[in-house]
């Protein structure tokens, strides 16, 4: 009877022993395949980490020199004070003398560029880098560039302590490249890489001003982007403008910039001149911006009067007027030196240089800078 049984058993034994061991199996190559994976997945993360440690390795100076500036960039603020020197403790000297260039003595002028001569039109002036300043501030903070832009914290004179005079076509045409030449020589001192003069652009972006966006102007002869077409008929100079408006005027006479050249208006002759005046008041920023920055920008310099190395065009009904940019008693306007009836003008004002420091080159001040302690320890040093 036993020995039956077992017999009789012996089969179902043996096949789940068979299914237990075929289980075991399956749950060992289970085990194998995902510690597998899970090593290869590792093995790709460290790999990877590896490949950017080692690229950060490469690139540690860079990582290092970006740190250190994002970590200047947060002590420094537009309108700090920075204790340049241009003239490196008197080592340099340097002078530029402006050239009169081409004098226009009357109303009757119609030079074209082959016989006017580069100047400012009024007189030589020659400016000294050992001018005083009364300091430098910093008027913007570009991080692409790595740079930090300061500028003069007052204006800038000749060497006979006068303002800087530009007249007629000759200041219209050269007035920018005049300043930017004066404006070049404050730039060699310790830490600076250049210089230049300021311009509208400059005010614009600190006070979030767009032309575009305000539409300075709008539904007038004048409107910012306004094409006027000039006309001479017989004798008067007719107009129509893009935004609609159009007459005839008494004015006989048409004189305009185009292609490098001062041309005047035949009969049945026409040109295009688009309008890019505008003008506007600090203290319609005064909220917006800091009272360091509104000072620095609007009422800081002597009799707040300083050119702007920006020209504009402004369309009127039958002329247009040329010239320069400017700021005077905290307003920024445009300054008529020639009209297109003939009509000659001159006028002066200081010159603001902005000169470029590297980052690098900037010691923050070991006090508090705000714009308006100028004792050593709240300002900014030169390394």
């Amino acid at each position: 009877m036993i020995k039956k049984f077992f017999k009789k058993e012996n089969g179902a034994i043996t096949l789940f022993v068979l299914l237990a061991m075929l289980f075991f199996l399956i749950v060992i190559f289970s085990v194998f395949v995902s510690s597998s994976n899970k090593e290869q997945s590792q093995t790709s993360e460290v790999d990877q980490i590896k490949q950017k440690y080692e690229q950060s390795v490469d690139n540690i100076d860079q990582i290092y020199n970006e740190t250190v500036s994002e970590n200047l960039f947060s002590l420094l603020q537009i309108g700090d004070y920075v204790n340049y020197d241009p003239t490196n403790g008197g080592e340099i000297t340097t002078t530029y003398t402006s050239p009169q260039g081409t004098y226009h003595g009357n109303s009757t002028t119609t030079d074209t560029t082959e016989n006017m001569i580069e100047g400012n039109g009024y007189a030589n002036q020659t400016f000294s880098v050992s001018a005083s300043t009364n300091g430098w501030r910093i008027l913007d903070i570009d991080k692409e560039t790595n740079e930090v832009l300061l500028i003069s914290a007052d204006n800038i004179k000749t060497t006979d302590n006068n303002y800087f005079f530009l007249r007629g076509q000759t200041g219209s045409e050269w007035g920018i490249k005049e300043l930017n030449d004066i404006c070049e020589i404050y730039g060699k001192g310790k830490g600076a890489t250049g210089a230049r003069s300021i311009t509208v652009d400059d005010i614009n972006k600190i006070i979030g001003y767009d032309p575009e966006i305000a539409q300075p102007g709008k539904g007038q002869i004048y409107e910012y982007k306004n094409k006027v077409e000039y006309k001479k008929n017989l004798i008067f100079i007719s107009y129509s403008a893009s935004n609609g408006l159009s007459g005839s005027t008494t004015n006989t006479r048409f004189t305009y910039y185009d292609e490098g050249k001062w041309k005047t208006l035949s009969t049945n002759n026409s040109t295009t001149i688009e309008s890019t005046h505008y003008s506007y008041s600090g203290s319609d920023y005064i909220n917006t911006i800091s009272d360091a920055v509104y000072d620095m920008l609007f009422t800081n310099t002597s009799d707040n009067l300083y050119w702007l190395a920006s020209s504009y065009h402004d369309t009127y009904e039958g002329r247009v007027d040329f010239g320069l940019r400017g700021m005077h008693e905290g307003s920024m306007f445009s300054i008529n030196l020639f009209d297109s009836r003939g009509n000659v003008y001159n006028s002066y004002r200081g010159v603001r240089p902005v000169v470029y420091i590297d980052i690098s080159q900037i010691q923050p001040c070991t006090g508090i800078a705000d714009g308006t302690d100028t004792t050593i320890a709240h300002m900014h040093q030169i390394k």
